[in-house]
């Protein structure tokens, strides 16, 4: 079955590793919501 596609957006700010930590956990948290994160 296809998840639905969950749109993310965020204000991004720090360095570049914590931008990817962060974005790491929102998209895991969209996928066991049950949905496929995109940001396209």
């Amino acid at each position: 079955m296809k998840r639905p596609l969950a749109y993310i957006t965020a204000a991004w700010y720090g360095g570049d590793t914590e931008n990817a930590e962060l974005a790491a956990q929102y998209c895991r948290a969209v996928y066991d919501a049950g949905f496929a994160p995109s940001g396209t």
